[in-house]
């Protein structure tokens, strides 16, 4: 799944770009917070972390925006990604206080154990202090049964105005049922209905605190995982960019954020790209080369379905071999096998192992080429071997030049069988 993150875009306004979203090649839209805050009328991005209650509204947008985007998006197959404030509310000032807003939800207030131990974490190695104090901002006990169930009244109201997905903001600071809380099981089990993501943002963490995590939702992390499908991999965020405290890709290039990101999409299923906010760089991700990033991984399925390749991951009892093909490893039956390329230069030729997994079908397609149409041939060859040896990401025309080559085949061999037929 390819997310793009629109951080404090009014969502009417995301309305006009869904047809370039989908075009891009992204399949989710990540939102603000649209929980209400505590001053409505600041512009300032860290404004929409501190909110007051757990009911929805405020300056990126109404319910009825909200409705209204995911009814459009659902047209252009998009899904709407809600990011749910749940570890804190917001504070009395602007300065740290871990004192709770007058304005924030009464019942919450007046209950006894809604909050965290009043203690701002000092080691962030300590997973008891992780888990248990706060991070600048009145932390909320997710054990609190009374605070459980107004999380899940607001998610399930999300869903009835069409969210399909979740992101759970500072996820890391709430306890697994391991270290003694039941919050995720019982907030994901509540939900009215099923969708297609949820994830929870971990940050700075090592593989095996991530395969935890990852037991009860996907987890999104600017770190590595022991398995990349239990991730939402991201190089950029609102915190890295715009934080004054954080701000690590702040001074970054955006080209070099692109470059990465388009590395990123090679070895991760599900990735996530930040429009950086208030900045000419806003519009980076309208760019050919992000589309061509995002279009990697949907692009090599659409590949071997067009080469007509049954890959079937599995080990036979004899002739089985392994290649590398286009970052994956594969098992493959003795049916498939290695594509070479002839490459002629300098009066002789050179055979080429370009890693290539092919059907017999689809060999003989190529023999086929190689006797009756070689200009084609060793277009096609070209093609493999780039696509195969590129850390680039490959561009769409070499998939449009591929399949009409593929085409243009198929229908020779179809007219040839006519013929024999007829005899």
């Amino acid at each position: 799944m390819r997310i793009l993150s629109l951080f404090d875009c009014h969502l009417d306004t995301i309305i006009k770009y869904l047809p370039e979203i989908k075009y891009q090649g992204f399949d989710a839209i990540q939102i603000s917070p649209l929980q209400n805050t505590k001053d409505d009328a600041s512009s300032e991005w860290w404004m929409l972390y501190q909110p007051i209650n757990f009911n929805l509204g405020n300056r990126i947008g109404s319910s009825d925006d909200l409705k209204h985007l995911c009814e459009e998006a659902s047209k252009y197959g998009l899904i709407i990604i809600a990011d749910a404030v749940i570890n804190h509310l917001a504070s009395c000032n602007n300065t740290g206080s871990l004192e709770v807003h007058h304005s924030c939800d009464k019942e919450i207030l007046d209950n006894y154990d809604s909050f965290k131990i009043k203690r701002n974490v000092e080691d962030w190695h300590n997973r008891y202090q992780v888990t248990n104090y706060c991070m600048s901002l009145p932390g909320l006990n997710p054990n609190s049964r009374l605070v459980q169930k107004k999380i899940i009244n607001m998610l399930n109201e999300y869903l009835r105005l069409g969210v399909k997905g979740f992101r759970f903001d500072a996820a890391k600071s709430i306890a697994l049922p391991e270290e003694g809380c039941d919050f995720f099981p019982n907030i994901t089990y509540a939900l009215n209905s099923w969708i297609p993501i949820i994830y929870g943002e971990v940050l700075f963490a090592d593989k095996e605190l991530i395969s935890k995590y990852a037991r009860y939702m996907k987890v999104l992390t600017n770190s590595d995982a022991y398995d990349n499908n239990d991730i939402i991999k991201f190089i950029e965020n609102k915190d890295s960019y715009l934080s004054r405290d954080l701000g690590w890709t702040k001074n970054t290039s955006i080209y070099d954020i692109n470059e990465w990101y388009s590395r990123m999409c090679h070895d991760y299923p599900n990735t996530l790209y930040y429009a950086r906010n208030y900045s000419d760089d806003w519009n980076s991700w309208r760019s050919d080369y992000i589309r061509n990033s995002n279009m990697q991984l949907k692009l090599k399925k659409w590949y071997n379905k067009i080469m007509n390749e049954d890959i079937e991951l599995m080990q036979k009892k004899f002739n089985t071999f392994e290649v590398d093909w286009m970052g994956s490893t594969i098992n493959g039956p003795s049916c498939l096998t290695r594509h070479h390329i002839i490459k002629k230069e300098d009066g002789g030729s050179n055979d080429i192992n370009n890693y290539a997994l092919l059907t017999v079908e689809s060999h003989r397609l190529l023999h086929y080429l190689e006797e009756n149409n070689y200009v084609d041939y060793v277009n096609l060859n070209k093609m493999f071997l780039e696509l195969n040896k590129s850390m680039a990401p490959p561009t769409i025309e070499y998939y449009d030049n591929i399949k009409k080559i593929i085409k243009k085949v198929k229908k020779i061999i179809k007219n040839k069988r006519r013929v024999r037929r007829k005899k």
